[in-house]
């Protein structure tokens, strides 16, 4: 289970072409539920929110599950005030910020 980049631009790296075939690969902008994946050990790559959810929802299952980041950031809640996080998100138009705009690089700042 891959997680890595941006959900609406999802980044797998050159090597995973490499793996061997028996090794299910899927990115997080893939996944819905935890029988799209085979029984067994599960590396979920990435810390965002996607992420760490994949792994909290798959270990529930009895799977052994593994993070793998490289920091480890702040997750949101996935409810906040009685609506998943991304209504919000939508609500409040993130879901349309680019990522070459000023809020989208985040606290760099325009000269």
């Amino acid at each position: 289970m891959v997680a890595a980049g941006a959900f609406h631009t999802p980044r797998t790296p050159a090597f995973a072409s490499s793996l061997d075939r028996g090794v299910t690969q899927m990115h997080g902008n893939r996944y819905r539920r935890p029988d799209q994946l085979p029984m067994g050990e599960i590396l979920v790559v990435g810390a965002g929110n996607t992420g760490v959810q994949i792994a909290e929802e798959l270990a529930g299952t009895g799977r052994r599950v593994r993070l793998s980041v490289s920091s480890m950031g702040r997750a949101l809640p996935q409810r906040v005030l009685g609506r998943d996080v991304f209504w919000w998100f939508s609500h409040l138009r993130f879901m349309d910020i680019r990522c070459d705009s000023r809020i989208g690089r985040g606290s760099e700042t325009e000269s």
